[in-house]
């Protein structure tokens, strides 16, 4: 058994195995996976107030990284209404103008269960 210590650096690294996604883009287009397969990827992962102050910190420690991997955010939120989730546009304008790298969005309805 190979323990993630001891791991060499392309086993780390392969991200093929990730599913594929695609969602809807602040700022306009869409943030897919298969843009990053084979590459280094860092993802922050959270709701917008979560991952922009991690991006912040993030992209220039990417950039002074010999690997130089793409970092990238996925904002996730949780909703009651799989027909209506919260308005991207919303969300780009909580954000504002100066996002530093691209983030996805992805709203993920609630079970039943889950709602009380």
């Amino acid at each position: 058994m190979t323990s993630s210590s001891t791991r060499s650096r392309s086993e780390t690294l392969d991200n093929t195995h990730v599913p594929d996604f695609s969602v809807d883009a602040l700022g306009g287009g869409r943030l897919a996976w298969t843009d990053y397969r084979g590459e280094p990827v860092v993802v922050a992962v959270g709701s917008l107030d979560q991952v922009l102050p991690a991006l912040d910190r993030l992209v220039p420690l990417s950039a002074a990284s010999s690997s130089r991997p793409a970092v990238i955010g996925l904002v996730v939120e949780l909703s009651a209404d799989k027909g209506n989730p919260r308005p991207l546009e919303d969300l780009e304008r909580q954000a504002g103008e100066a996002v530093p790298a691209p983030v996805g969005y992805a709203a993920i309805p609630l079970l039943a269960d889950e709602l009380g």
